[in-house]
């Protein structure tokens, strides 16, 4: 019986294995606000024990700070096999807001915290590898704002 149930997790396809992705089934957002309960589960795509860990263990208390306020979500997108996550400040999205990058092939994560100030634009990049990693569309994306 353990031989046949580990060859059917070993054929299942990931998106049915969301406990077996290394985002915790993050995937199931694509096309949902991150604030959702999707799929009959009982927290948000923030409030996943992999995401809570990464902001946790990635961004310092000033970012994670906000991070956190920014509390308006467009729906997650999927590029390729990346996540995009968008949220931003209430009433000010151009002058305050971050993309969360999920790549689903892997651990990494990225953060794209984006400030404009009159004509000043700035992106800082906090993730578990250089954001150079990223496809080249995919910090396009992210950074045309």
């Amino acid at each position: 019986m353990k031989v046949l149930l580990a060859a059917l997790l070993t054929l299942a396809p990931s998106s049915f294995c969301a406990a077996g992705s290394p985002w915790g089934g993050a995937e199931a957002w694509v096309g949902h606000y991150p604030s959702d309960h999707v799929g009959g589960r009982s927290v948000t795509l923030f409030e996943l024990p992999t995401i809570q860990d990464q902001v946790s263990r990635l961004l310092e208390p000033e970012d994670r700070k906000l991070f956190v306020s920014y509390t308006l979500s467009a729906e997650v997108e999927k590029r390729d096999h990346y996540l995009l996550v968008n949220r931003c400040k209430v009433h000010d999205c151009p002058g305050g807001n971050v993309t969360m990058i999920l790549d689903l092939a892997s651990n990494d994560i990225w953060f794209a915290f984006q400030t404009r100030k009159a004509r000043l634009f700035t992106t800082k990049w906090i993730g578990t590898r250089d954001y150079s990693a990223l496809p080249p569309a995919v910090q396009t994306e992210v950074t045309s704002g």
